[in-house]
């Protein structure tokens, strides 16, 4: 490769000079890919994560993934969640206003000391266990 009096190589030289055309070139693809695979995107998206089943996966894996130690059993926990009559509340509410982030199901601590046991574990909103985590932090 040939330098010119810049320093840059020709392909570095052509790299900066379309950098932004390959970023927008490369944000456009994405957005024509989730577009045309929308209904894939969807479908994985309420299976895995919107189902009431997949939402207690995932909270139990997040649990196990933030604490491996001192943690209530998979088996009791799916079974202690689905009876419950508030989370049963927090899904409907939830699904109702088209899975919100803002108002997912969220396990919280009641104690942040202790382990996810079946003491010490309650339902919340995603956005009511948030509150809670940063009032707690204000008071240390």
């Amino acid at each position: 490769m040939t330098r010119i009096n810049d320093g840059l190589t020709a392909r570095q030289r052509y790299y900066y000079k379309n950098r932004a055309s390959c970023l927008s070139y490369g944000k456009n693809y994405l957005k024509k890919w989730k577009k045309k695979n929308q209904e894939k995107v969807n479908s994985y998206a309420t299976k895995n994560y919107r189902s009431f089943l997949g939402r207690l996966k995932k909270t139990y894996y997040g649990m196990k993934k933030r604490r491996s130690v001192n943690i209530i059993s998979q088996v009791e926990f799916l079974n202690w969640s689905s009876r419950s009559s508030k989370y049963k509340q927090l899904y409907e509410q939830w699904k109702k206003f088209n899975f919100e982030r803002f108002l997912a199901p969220s396990i919280d601590r009641i104690n942040s000391n202790l382990g996810y046991t079946k003491n010490n574990i309650q339902w919340l909103t995603q956005s009511e266990n948030t509150i809670k985590e940063n009032n707690e932090r204000r008071h240390q």
